[in-house]
């Protein structure tokens, strides 16, 4: 209360709102679309600029770029000349690339130079299957030489660009998990997980135990700028005992982790079958100690193929045991959907307030929301 004045209900707030925008809103050719793209190229274009110029120059864009792919297919000077008055260019550069990062834009893009490479047409798709793969293969390289090579960034989703499927909504109707996950399998439990090091590996990097806090700050910080010390500091707390190798490694698997977590989230959100998360952490013994957690290392151990691996697992005892573990969860979760057993600690299902994720390592542990500050931060920088 202010002044004695009690505030409106929302509801009746929410009322004389919309009666005073029915009476005198502006009629705006954005206000009668729903279509993201004309939406978000108005957004963009009212930035700093003023209504009455922006009308002409949204409707000419959208005449000249009437949608996204139009918008990736355009090269930056014919995109600049369409913005011509209205100033501050870089808005027209950052829309412009946004259009050819987009997931969907790119993949189509590649398949396009590719078969331009070949001398083919979208109808003879088909002549594909006759051509030799080291000629098929030239072609592709030659393709992605022309496509736009965003910087390597924390901030992206793994799957984000170069090659992949193109939802066209006819073969692809809808990407599997966004914005959510798919209905079709809503009573299908899912297993889904990362190693802890990913794609960043000592197997290259002889010295990599060498490396020193400075080293970390400056390889973090050249990834994300402003505000890497904040990330740093949250996966320091998340991993004390960390070297400054491991920790650089662990926050590069970011887009890995990111992606998986969001996909338990948007099963989990479902409210059907349950949805598993896991982190394999343990790191194997060979080569001092070098190579970590890496990229799907943690196969041999799904199959209980730790003895036969051996130059994987050194032969260890703790290897062998870890081996079982993890084989019999994947057994278990194959024929009843639950990866539970004796020789685990409890395996909660995922859910948006608990975030349970097991630890495989000696020993197994469950941990709730690993990381979760980190990757926020990353995410919002």
């Amino acid at each position: 209360m202010v002044g004695g004045l009690r505030p409106p209900a929302p509801a009746i707030l929410r009322t004389r709102i919309l009666r005073y925008y029915a009476r005198y809103g502006r009629d705006l050719p954005w206000r009668r679309t729903r279509d993201p793209y004309a939406v978000l190229v108005s957004e963009v274009m009212l930035q700093q600029t003023q209504v009455s110029r922006v009308v002409p120059a949204y409707r000419a864009f959208l005449a000249r770029f009437p949608t996204l792919r139009a918008l990736a297919r355009a090269s930056l000077g014919d995109v600049l000349r369409a913005w011509s008055g209205l100033g501050y260019n870089r808005r027209a550069r950052d829309l412009h690339r946004s259009a050819r990062l987009h997931p969907e834009s790119l993949p189509r893009r590649v398949a396009e130079l590719v078969l331009a490479e070949l001398g083919l047409s979208k109808s003879q798709v088909s002549e594909l299957q006759k051509i030799p793969l080291d000629r098929l293969s030239g072609a592709a390289a030659e393709a992605m030489k022309k496509m736009p090579r965003p910087k390597s960034s924390l901030r992206r989703l793994y799957g984000e660009y170069d090659w992949g499927p193109t939802v066209d909504g006819l073969i692809l109707p809808r990407h599997p998990f966004d914005p959510g996950a798919p209905q079709i399998s809503a009573d299908v439990p899912l297993l889904t997980g990362t190693d802890l090091h990913e794609g960043v590996s000592g197997l290259d990097r002889p010295d990599a135990n060498a490396m020193g806090v400075e080293e970390l700050n400056r390889l973090v910080k050249e990834e994300i700028g402003e505000g890497s010390q904040t990330i740093i500091d949250a996966y320091r707390r998340d991993y004390p005992k960390a070297t400054p190798f491991d920790l650089y490694a662990i926050i590069a698997a970011a887009p890995f982790r990111r992606a998986a977590f969001e996909q338990a989230i948007r099963k989990a959100a479902l409210g059907s079958a349950p949805a598993y998360s896991y982190i394999y952490s343990w790191r194997t013994p060979v080569l001092d100690n070098r190579p970590g957690s890496f990229h799907a290392c943690e196969i041999a151990f799904t199959f209980d193929n730790a003895e036969i691996c051996d130059h994987y697992s050194g032969g260890t005892p703790e290897a062998f045991v870890l081996s079982k573990q993890i084989s019999t969860a994947w057994m278990n979760f194959a024929r009843t959907g639950n990866p539970n057993h004796d020789g685990l600690p409890h395996w909660p299902a995922y859910t948006s307030e608990q975030r349970a994720t097991m630890y495989f390592d000696t020993p197994c542990a469950v941990r709730n929301n690993p990381e979760g500050e980190g990757l926020r931060l990353i995410a919002q920088s």
